[in-house]
C-alpha cells in the first residue's frame, strides 16, 4: 500500500486487496468511521494490526499441529523399532 496524506487529504494505492482497508472503508460508508485524517490513519493501523494478529495466531496453531504430528511420528517409529528389536 502506498499512501500520501496531509491534514485534509488522503490518497492511497494498492496492488493487492488489503482487507484492513476494506474494514475502514466499510466503517466510513456506514457513517461510523473516523472524522479526520489522523483518525483514519489510526483506524488503518489498528485494522492492519488486527488482521496480522489473526494471521499470526492461525500460523502459530498450524506450526504447533505440525510439531505435534512430527513428535507423534518420531515416538511411533521409536516404539516400532524397539518392539521389532525385542521380538
Amino acid at each position: 500500500m502506498r499512501l500520501y496524506m496531509d491534514e485534509r487529504f488522503i490518497v492511497s494505492t494498492r496492488q493487492r486487496k488489503v482487507l484492513a482497508l476494506d474494514d475502514v472503508v466499510s466503517d466510513l460508508q456506514e457513517g461510523t468511521g473516523p472524522v479526520d485524517c489522523g483518525g483514519w490513519l489510526v483506524d488503518v493501523c489498528d485494522a492492519l494490526t488486527d488482521h496480522a494478529s489473526e494471521f499470526i495466531e492461525e500460523l502459530h496453531d498450524k506450526i504447533i499441529d505440525l510439531e505435534d504430528n512430527l513428535l507423534d511420528q518420531q515416538i511411533h517409529r521409536a516404539v516400532s523399532s524397539h518392539c521389532y528389536v525385542n521380538s
